[in-house]
């Protein structure tokens, strides 16, 4: 077994450990993105300790937990051909760093909550075979590159209306004591992180494209589901959430037909691939 052989086998135990111990972690929260579409009497039959105000962070909750599914996409991504997937392994790296900005930029910020999300990704990262790439973005498509900015505009505003509400919050504001707005914020800023990440030419692109397109989707369709719910965006910007997600799904589609080399592996401090068909 070669030494870059070994380190590929590293990264793959590893970010099977990890994959692991999210499923263990964040396992009920993953369900949610199927049970918080349900009704009240069911979502209330099926959360024995969720009392019926505890509907009213329904958009929170699901977009949390979309979150958790990004995050386990990316790492769980790292057990086969680590080096074709370094835009998965950015994509699950971008969350607990993002959601840790946002925690010391409102004072919410804790050891407890933030270290089971930040560590385990952070060991993976620090033994990837191409952990050289992790921080490079090797050039953007132009298509998927205008879409991404497109978004980036209101969502950011968005995050920083979320970060507003989390600062600014009275006292007795659940929302605030439970750090929702702050995650709404962070939330918002993830996309925007995933569809530039998307766009790139790096490893595994194909991947984090579409995790943004469909987390957008499922975020949109469920704020038109739920319009009264805190956070949830207009009946007319969900409207346009959905036609973007359609948009950045097609152009990463056609872009992954063109007839152009697959990107290569990234190992280590590496060069990769051009733009074009991904694994």
């Amino acid at each position: 077994m070669t030494s870059m052989q070994a380190r590929e086998r590293t990264t793959r135990v590893t970010a099977g450990l990890a994959t692991l111990f999210y499923l263990a972690f964040i396992g009920l929260v993953l369900l949610l993105v199927v049970v918080l579409w349900l009704p009240d009497e069911t979502v209330l039959s099926i959360i024995d300790d969720l009392d019926p105000e505890g509907l009213d962070h329904r958009v929170h909750e699901f977009a949390i937990s979309v979150l958790g599914w990004g995050l386990l996409i990316g790492v769980a991504a790292q057990i086969h051909e680590p080096a074709r997937k370094v835009a998965a392994m950015q994509q699950a790296l971008a969350i607990p760093l993002v959601v840790l900005v946002f925690d010391l930029i409102t004072g919410i910020f804790s050891w407890a909550d933030t270290l089971p999300l930040l560590v385990p990704v952070l060991i993976v990262s620090a033994v990837h075979c191409a952990r050289g790439s992790l921080t490079r973005v090797s050039g953007l498509d132009a298509s998927m590159s205008v879409l991404a900015s497109v978004a980036a505009v209101p969502w950011l505003v968005f995050a920083v209306s979320q970060t507003r509400l989390q600062i600014t919050a009275a006292a007795g504001d659940a929302h605030a004591e439970m750090g929702h707005w702050a995650w709404m914020a962070s939330f918002a800023v993830v996309l925007v992180v995933w569809a530039f990440i998307g766009a790139s030419n790096n490893p595994g692109w194909r991947v984090t494209a579409w995790t943004v397109a469909v987390a957008s989707l499922l975020y949109a369709s469920h704020a038109m589901a739920f319009p009264d719910m805190a956070s949830a965006t207009p009946v007319s910007w969900s409207l346009a959430i959905i036609v973007w997600s359609v948009l950045y799904l097609v152009a990463a589609e056609r872009r992954a037909r063109r007839p152009e080399p697959a990107p290569a592996p990234a190992y280590g401090g590496g060069s990769v691939g051009q733009t074009g068909s991904d694994t």
